[in-house]
């Protein structure tokens, strides 16, 4: 299996601060994993900030077929003793929900990663496809905050695929379990010697 990572693209709508500069936007501010330097912050419950993420590049990444998506979120309060959750939402492109979760933690001198489920359909029944992956929303919401100022630095979701490539058995050996042939990988490979 072979990752990429959706950023935000764009921003659809932001009620949280920026830090980071003048001209900095909330989606810059959001895909850049530079910590203290861009990031959004706020320190009321209930603000909300929507993000358009990238589209998925099936044909070039050469996809088989998707196998999950996943929320991924840089945060932290510096605050002393204080906790946060924040509310995540991927929605479709018309800003309708299709998963929701929350995601917590406590005060840290660093930003933590948290991660959501890994998301193996696009409904709870059909597989994702580049279609409904492209135009993805992601929604974070502020849900709850017992003091401090909450700052996220970076969000992204993950797409895990099963790339094209050889697929049979070599030699009695499952494709799946060998990484290289001749030192090209085996996703890499449509046939070998000309079969």
């Amino acid at each position: 299996m072979a990752t990429v990572n959706l950023l935000p693209s764009s921003t659809h709508s932001n009620d949280w601060s920026i830090a980071g500069g003048f001209g900095v936007t909330a989606h810059l501010a959001a895909n850049t994993d530079d910590g203290d330097t861009k990031y959004l912050n706020c320190d009321t419950t209930g603000k909300e900030v929507v993000f358009h993420l990238d589209n998925l590049d099936s044909d070039g990444l050469n996809i088989d077929t998707i196998d999950s998506v996943q929320v991924v979120l840089k945060s932290r309060i510096h605050d002393r003793a204080q906790t946060y959750t924040i509310r995540t939402q991927l929605q479709d492109s018309l800003g309708a929900a299709l998963y929701t979760e929350d995601v917590s933690d406590g005060s840290s001198g660093t930003y933590d990663t948290l991660m959501g489920t890994a998301r193996t359909t696009s409904d709870g029944s059909t597989a994702w496809s580049d279609s409904a992956i492209d135009g993805l929303r992601l929604l974070l919401n502020s849900h709850a905050l017992s003091g401090g100022t909450l700052r996220m630095t970076y969000c992204y979701v993950i797409v895990t695929y099963t790339p094209v490539g050889y697929t049979n058995d070599v030699m009695g050996v499952d494709s799946g379990d060998i990484a290289t042939i001749n030192g090209i990988a085996t996703a890499n490979i449509g046939k070998v010697n000309g079969i």
